[in-house]
């Protein structure tokens, strides 16, 4: 039976965060970047508002690279007005530059102009794209989401299982050698690194089928996952 990846999803999403995950994510490292200031006190107020300890805020990027060295766990970034002084694609050149520096680093894009044409790959890169005005609960929200992977080993497990199978799906179809070739490096990595951590991230991913025991079939899917990784 093939597992129900949503089902999962939804029944961690019931379970709740512990009391540690939610203490990891409130003290998450967050950059905010906005050049319209009221805009930028507005987000910084919302997320303080709901415990976020860790906020930096920045109205101009005179710098990515250092903007990348500062180890954020998440940058919420206008697009216009934010870097022009560094990138004639401002705000776009931005976040094309954390994805191709970092990929994993989560990026909330919050903007109030529409996207041209010739720039909508690069929104696509975001992990997130929301319109301004953005309501105070839909940030805390989106926040939470972005961040929970990372800061809870249930959904980080769940979380490659998803792209393991966005992979595999992509691999089934029309596909050029280039692009088979990198999505099968991409999985392989994947793999490595649950064979690699051989505790936690395959524990975790042994334990989600104990939490959702109620969807069917998932804890023998995610057992037998977990076997052909080494466990």
């Amino acid at each position: 039976m093939k597992l129900d990846l949503r089902s999962v999803e939804q029944q961690l999403d019931k379970r709740g965060d512990s009391a540690e995950v939610r203490e990891a994510i409130r003290n998450s490292r967050i950059c905010i970047i906005d050049d319209r200031i009221e805009d930028l006190k507005g987000l910084t107020d919302y997320l303080r508002a709901e415990g976020f300890t860790n906020l930096v805020e920045i109205s101009k990027v005179t710098s990515v690279d250092g903007l990348i060295s500062k180890n954020y766990d998440l940058v919420i970034l206008d697009l216009t007005g934010v870097a022009g002084e560094i990138s004639q694609d401002d705000g776009f050149g931005v976040l094309d530059s954390i994805k191709t520096a970092r990929p994993a680093l989560p990026v909330l894009v919050v903007t109030g102009t529409t996207t041209p044409p010739a720039k909508v790959a690069v929104v696509a890169r975001a992990d997130l794209v929301r319109a301004k005005p953005v309501k105070a609960l839909e940030l805390v929200s989106d926040v939470e989401a972005l961040l929970r992977p990372y800061k809870d080993q249930y959904w980080a497990a769940l979380e490659v299982l998803k792209e393991l199978r966005r992979i595999d799906a992509d691999l089934s179809g029309h596909l050029s050698a280039t692009q088979r070739l990198s999505l099968w490096w991409r999985r392989r990595q994947l793999t490595s690194t649950l064979r690699a951590q051989s505790g936690s991230a395959i524990d975790a991913i042994v334990a989600i089928g104990q939490i959702v025991g109620g969807v069917a079939g998932p804890a023998l899917k995610l057992v037998d996952i977990a076997q052909k990784f080494g466990h």
